[in-house]
């Protein structure tokens, strides 16, 4: 039965949260949440806390899974709107909960494997009737909404799941995997892609690290008849290919803090406090490799028309069109990148304004 206010709903999922207190009690809770928030302080025992049991454990993430299928049922009501803070909240809501759950699974569980499944399942179930909801109500669209929260969403539970592989900052799309040489090679929309590994402590970098992209159209190999009309008899084009890599200058380290740009959003920030990861410079690079895959899967790449039987003057006004595409291609890649990654939160211009040396001509990468 269809409800026909979002009043019901929204009084049921805060007693999903009242819920997990009240099964495994207020004190349970705190207890747990202390004990899955990483690095133990070490404290005098309170002889008045009885350690949670595991029994108590399992029961808190079997409640968490509960209240993911109660958030999702709920989210995918339409009349549920959302506004940007109650959509903050709600990500950052989910995003603790999973992350101290899947914690406690590790620490205190034995790791249940088939427990962690239905964790993530759960909230994957939630966080894209989340998103879906969120869309339609802040007139956004979902990729854009994924793309700015990457940092307070688990990558596993990215619209398109990601994971990430030893030596490069970049992360990889779910099965894709290093081969021998460390290097990851895939085809994302016509374009043959290869990340490959970091490389540390290099000279030169005017950053404290950059993501570099090679692209190249795909090389076009012809011939044609040398008298008559000169038509051309043969036609043979590459694949157009991309090679990504991440550097870091002397000095400089993945898990140094993001000065500009992603890395210092406010939902990278939010999400910073449960997994610091998403406020450092390799989250920031990272970011970058992203935004260049992400590029290609929703832009093909331009295709070059020439054929066989066509005049040779023909055939070489489409190559010089084909090359203007393809510099136009790049040059729109490289800015989807800068405008995604450098041009939000603190921007790549106000850093650069704010430590500049006194007299320096500062060029502004995000506009005006």
């Amino acid at each position: 039965m269809r409800r026909a206010s979002s009043a019901p709903a929204v009084s049921g999922l805060r007693a999903g949260r009242s819920n997990l207190q009240t099964t495994v009690g207020n004190l349970a809770v705190r207890r747990l949440l202390r004990s899955s928030a990483g690095p133990r302080i070490q404290r005098q025992p309170n002889p008045n806390v009885r350690p949670a049991t595991a029994t108590e454990r399992r029961e808190f993430v079997e409640d968490t899974i509960k209240y993911f299928n109660r958030s999702a049922a709920f989210f995918a009501d339409r009349l549920v709107r959302l506004d940007q803070a109650r959509f903050d909240r709600v990500v950052d809501g989910l995003h603790t909960a999973v992350t101290q759950q899947e914690r406690i699974i590790d620490a205190d569980l034995a790791g249940d494997a088939a427990l962690k499944t239905r964790l993530r399942a759960a909230y994957i179930a939630a966080i894209r009737a989340v998103m879906t909801r969120a869309a339609a109500s802040l007139g956004k669209s979902e990729d854009d909404l994924y793309r700015e929260n990457t940092g307070r969403i688990p990558m596993w539970a990215w619209r398109t799941p990601h994971h990430m592989e030893p030596g490069i900052t970049t992360p990889i799309p779910d099965g894709q995997t290093a081969g021998r040489r460390g290097n990851v090679a895939f085809a994302s929309n016509g374009v043959a892609v290869t990340i490959a590994p970091d490389r540390l402590g290099v000279r030169g970098l005017r950053s404290a690290a950059r993501t570099d992209i090679d692209f190249q159209c795909g090389r076009v190999n012809y011939s044609f008849q040398r008298t008559g009309q000169r038509l051309i008899t043969r036609v043979n084009i590459g694949r157009p290919t991309a090679r990504i890599q991440t550097l870091y200058r002397r000095g400089s380290q993945p898990n140094t803090p993001s000065g500009y740009g992603r890395g210092t959003t406010p939902e990278d920030v939010a999400g910073g406090r449960v997994n610091p990861r998403s406020t450092t410079l390799g989250f920031h690079e990272g970011m970058h490799g992203l935004s260049y895959l992400e590029f290609f899967e929703r832009n093909p790449p331009p295709q070059f028309t020439g054929a066989v039987g066509m005049t040779k003057a023909d055939f070489e006004a489409e190559l010089a069109r084909y090359l203007r595409a393809c510099n136009e291609y790049f040059n729109n890649l490289k800015a989807f990148s800068t405008r995604n990654v450098d041009c939000v939160g603190t921007t790549i211009d106000q850093f650069n304004q704010a430590n500049a040396r006194p007299g320096a001509r500062i060029v502004l990468e995000c506009g005006p």
